[in-house]
């Protein structure tokens, strides 16, 4: 047995009315029982997020003043010199060089 395809507009045109009247389904025959319920967990997963996934460890935006020709030494060591910083920073805090005091 072969199916053949139609389209919706020949479709309408081959159905009577009690053919149609027979597809339509009513909302008290509908069993609701299978669908699950669309708690807040199914909610917080359905909703897209936008921009770049956030980091465990982030940094902070921090305002130093700093002498000209130190700030001249570092960018004319070449590109990065603000990741080098960051890095010399944590290397005196590691070495108990510049340790907080709290």
């Amino acid at each position: 047995m072969s199916t053949t395809r139609i389209t919706l507009k020949e479709a309408k045109k081959r159905l009577t009315p009690a053919m149609l009247k027979r597809l339509r389904v009513k909302d008290s025959e509908i069993d609701y029982a299978e669908i699950p319920e669309l708690d807040e967990n199914f909610w917080t997963k359905a909703k897209p997020r936008r921009g770049r996934p956030k980091k465990e460890v982030c940094k902070d935006m921090v305002n130093l003043r700093l002498d000209h020709f130190s700030v001249l030494a570092l960018r004319h060591s070449g590109k990065g010199w603000q990741t080098r910083v960051g890095e010399y920073i944590n290397q005196g805090i590691k070495n108990g060089v510049l340790l907080p005091k709290f």
